[in-house]
């Protein structure tokens, strides 16, 4: 009975066994095959349709988004709303200080960034660079850089630039201003340029050239060259270059020449200052030839010698001052007969435009077979006449204000003359003396005209006459 019991209560108490679902059967594993797989199936006319209306509209989508881009992101910036002015005086005289303004103003609704300022000076010029320029900047000769970080929409910079200008009257000068920068979007750098022409009204260094205005050929001059700085600055890079006529020969200078005694160098030129050239030299041409000097005042520009002022002197050459012609009479007589007369006639004039003071006329007869006692000058005996040096062989007569007022003073143009009677002796005083029957006449004058350079003024004539039985 137990035992029946306890498999009953273990029948009872037992839990029941769960019902599993039924399970599907495991699909086979996959057979790997070496073969390739099958190219897909070609798109038909319709399918190749669809693929280009579908790149299309790509394009047109990604054009419209570049185009807004454009218009409305980076480039709603334009270049021409940047404005780059540049500013200058029309004209400056030589040396003197010049300034620009250049201004940049940008009406653009996008600021610039990474911009930069480059003013180039004139050629030749004295830049004096802006403190606001780096170093490396400064020390370029004509070149200046400013950065400019930023410039905000409706924002406007100015700079100023000053140089000194140097160079002839009348030259051009140009100053160029350029900006390049980037829109505050984009990368893409734009450059703007302007240019501004200035032209040197006056050149301020004054030559007067100082030259005789007559003179004849074969005589020493001197030409005077004097040079004046009018200006406010000074001039360090001047020379003055000279060209001579034909017939001028430099012997003497108060300066050293360069090569061909043709130049010299001004050096150090300061306002206000004066230098003075003074050059001596003979001159030889035909009369009435007129000589002309030339001047030119040059300033190194590069490798060359630019002309920035010139000036020019001249002289003319003329005859004798004072003339003195001397002729037998009658025309063509060249011999006297013993005991006989002989008629000589001097004539003088002046040559210059100026009248002559204080002239001089000497005649001296020389000879063995003249009789000095019965020598006559325009009717007067020779005791009546001024004379100096009576010898038994010559004498030499004298005529001047005092025994002829005209030549107190001789006005241009006016002259005179006079004749001489030359008696001779009846006979020679011995059979070796000489038949030569000499002549010598001079007139001078002390005066010192202005404008003339000679070394006097003075004039000569000799005749000889014979003696004949």
């Amino acid at each position: 009975m137990p035992d029946n019991l306890e498999e009953l209560q273990k029948k009872l108490y037992a839990p029941p066994h769960p019902v599993l679902p039924p399970q599907e059967p495991s699909p086979p594993e996959p057979v790997l095959s070496t073969e390739p797989p099958p190219l897909p199936d070609e798109p038909s006319a319709s399918g190749w349709r669809k693929i280009k209306i579908g790149l299309v509209v790509f394009f047109l989508l990604a054009l419209s988004a570049g185009a807004f881009i454009f218009y409305r992101g980076f480039y709603a910036f334009r270049k021409d709303r940047v404005e780059l002015n540049l500013a200058g005086p029309e004209s400056v005289a030589a040396g003197e200080e010049a300034v620009w303004r250049v201004s940049i103003v940008n009406r653009n609704e996008t600021p610039l960034r990474e911009g930069r300022l480059v003013f180039r000076f004139p050629d030749f010029s004295s830049p004096q660079i802006p403190t606001e320029t780096t170093n490396q900047q400064r020390g370029r000769l004509l070149e200046a850089e400013i950065d400019v970080d930023q410039i905000q929409p409706g924002e406007k910079l100015e700079h100023e630039f000053r140089a000194r200008v140097y160079g002839g009257e009348g030259f051009e000068r140009i100053a160029e201003a350029m900006f390049k920068f980037k829109p505050a979007a984009g990368n893409i750098v734009f450059e703007s340029s302007r240019s501004y022409r200035l032209v040197i009204g006056s050149f301020p260094v004054d030559l007067q050239i100082t030259l005789p205005r007559q003179t004849v050929s074969g005589e020493a001059v001197s030409a005077v060259f004097g040079l004046a700085n009018r200006g406010r600055e000074s001039f360090d890079n001047l020379r003055l270059r000279l060209e001579y006529p034909s017939g001028f020969k430099v012997s003497q200078s108060s300066e050293k020449l360069g090569d061909f005694n043709n130049t010299w160098k001004l050096e150090e030129f300061l306002p206000s200052e004066t230098k003075t050239l003074t050059l001596t030299g003979q001159v030889s041409g035909a009369v009435g030839e007129a000589k002309v000097f030339r001047a030119f005042v040059e300033g190194r520009e590069g490798e060359t010698w630019k002309v920035y002022k010139e000036f020019s002197g001249q002289l003319r050459l003329i005859g004798t001052p004072l003339v003195l012609e001397m002729s037998a009479e009658p025309s063509g007589l060249n011999s006297i007969v013993l005991g006989g007369v002989g008629l000589i006639k001097a004539k003088w004039r002046n040559n210059l435009d100026v009248p002559l003071s204080d002239v001089v006329l000497k005649i001296k007869v020389t000879g063995e077979a003249v009789d000095f006692a019965k020598l006559v000058a325009n009717g007067l005996p020779l005791d009546s006449l001024a004379r100096e040096n009576v010898t038994a062989q010559s004498a030499t007569l004298v005529w001047n204000e005092g025994n002829m007022p005209d030549l107190a003073n001789l006005d241009p143009s006016a002259g005179g003359e006079l004749v001489l009677e030359i008696r001779l002796k009846d006979k020679l005083p011995s059979a070796s003396a000489s038949r030569t029957v000499a002549v010598e006449a001079t007139i001078e004058s002390p005066a010192k005209p202005e404008g003339l350079a000679v070394s006097k003024i003075f004039s000569s004539q000799n005749l000889n006459l014979e003696a004949r039985d």
